[in-house]
């Protein structure tokens, strides 16, 4: 009776760990989503040869169903880098309204072609990008580590409140960069 009381007791301790994130959450990178051989081997664009990078995939969600909150953004991006020029790519700035928003689970990591990945644990920066009266556009900024041609960066984060997206009421789709995917 006593182990039986023991194994139902370990039970809910542990669907508590998991319901509260503590267990499982803790893999940096285990949920990114799988890269094929074929996004690691490209050397060119297909679509656009001579390019620098490709947006490979991009996906952003947009939660309006939180009473609490005003906007939730969820915001991923996938690039892959063919020259060294390619390489102010890994440069990444976030634009949000500092009264209105905040910037939170910055995730980020370098995949190198031989499938070596190495996870972001640098500083994130935050700066006036503009500033009118007592509005403040700011960026969230961070740089990947050790990009090379050849090698993917990918990204994601969490915008809080109003950040550029939510008050144009558009995503722009196509950029400076040629974007494979979209969602």
């Amino acid at each position: 009776m006593t182990r039986l009381i023991r194994l139902a007791g370990s039970a809910i301790l542990i669907v508590l760990l998991f319901a509260f994130g503590w267990v499982g959450t803790s893999r940096a990178g285990s949920d990114w989503p799988p890269i094929s051989p074929e996004d690691l081997a490209m050397k060119d664009n297909p679509a656009s040869p001579g390019a620098h990078a490709m947006i490979l995939n991009r996906e952003l969600v947009i939660d309006e169903s939180d009473p609490r909150r005003l906007v939730s953004e969820t915001d991923y991006v996938r690039i892959k880098i063919f020259t060294a020029e390619g390489k102010k790519y890994a440069d990444i700035e976030i634009p949000f309204f500092k009264d209105f928003g905040q910037v939170t689970k910055i995730q980020a990591r370098t995949i190198h072609p031989d499938g070596r990945v190495i996870e972001f644990d640098g500083q994130v920066f935050e700066k006036t990008a503009l500033k009118y009266h007592d509005a403040r556009i700011m960026l969230k900024g961070f740089t990947l580590p050790d990009v090379q041609p050849g090698s993917i960066i990918e990204y994601r984060y969490r915008v809080d409140g109003y950040s550029l997206t939510s008050l144009r009421g558009r995503w722009t789709l196509q950029d400076e960069l040629y974007m494979r995917r979209a969602s």
